[in-house]
């Protein structure tokens, strides 16, 4: 039987397909030596950071694409948005463990449509300036591994989302 080992870079892309569905690319550097099998599944955890409630495992396709509903995150409706969070992505490979942590933000990047859609003054600007620089500090500091601030600059983005009304799942 061959052993399914991650060379140790554990990497994912996380995007959407609009608010209700997640999509997961394996882009991990697997060994491909002889012994090793980099084809099939292999397990990862998904827990957000800021919602208690999202900490579920689920098997990812390895080197390939995995697109995941609120059904699999929480057991809603397929059909319901996720929310825009902070998500720890966890696995342990050949008895190491590893993690990453990448952002979602769908609905933020909606809101900055729908207010680009409807602008009527250097406020509506003002407001959308603010709301890119919140999801690019949350990318930033993913990139540099800085979780914590990653969430709590999410719970300001958040909080700048809430008193705008727009057709995305804030």
């Amino acid at each position: 039987m061959k052993c399914q080992c991650i060379n140790k870079i554990f990497d994912l892309s996380v995007t959407s397909m609009g608010p209700t569905r997640m999509v997961i690319q394996d882009r991990s550097a697997w060994m491909d030596d002889a012994g090793f099998d980099s084809a099939g599944t292999f397990e990862v955890n998904i827990q957000s950071l800021t919602a208690r409630a999202i900490n579920k495992t689920i098997a990812l396709a390895i080197k390939g694409e995995t697109i995941i509903t609120a059904k699999e995150l929480w057991g809603a409706k397929s059909e319901q948005c996720i929310k825009d969070d902070v998500y720890c992505f966890t696995t342990i490979s050949c008895g190491v463990p590893m993690s990453i942590n990448r952002s979602f933000l769908p609905n933020a990047m909606c809101a900055v449509d729908a207010l680009w859609g409807k602008k009527r003054d250097s406020k509506d600007e003002q407001t959308i300036d603010e709301i890119n620089r919140l999801i690019n500090a949350i990318e930033s500091q993913i990139r540099l591994d800085r979780g914590e601030q990653a969430k709590d600059t999410h719970k300001l983005l958040r909080d700048k989302l809430k008193g705008l009304l727009c057709e995305c799942c804030n």
